[in-house]
């Protein structure tokens, strides 16, 4: 968390169950980008687990396209 600059916007799409990013490491997460100013979302996709966006084992079609949709929202439109 120490390259967060609060001149730069940042989006977060979470898995609901993921070892590597637990609620603790979230609740950590938000509270840096609040201490440095930045305009920021993050958002936990419920029922989703870690690799969620990535069609194999974990892929959670719903929480995908749902990620997809904000992320195009959050970049302005600017989508694929």
């Amino acid at each position: 968390h120490r390259k967060l600059r609060g001149d730069k916007r940042y989006y977060f799409g979470c898995a609901e169950t993921d070892a590597f990013m637990t609620h603790e490491n979230i609740d950590a997460l938000k509270a840096a980008l609040k201490e440095v100013g930045a305009k920021s979302e993050v958002e936990v996709y419920k029922g989703a687990y870690h690799g969620f966006a990535v069609e194999d084992g974990s892929y959670h079609p719903e929480a995908a396209q749902l990620h997809f949709e904000r992320l195009v929202a959050f970049l302005g439109g600017r989508g694929a």
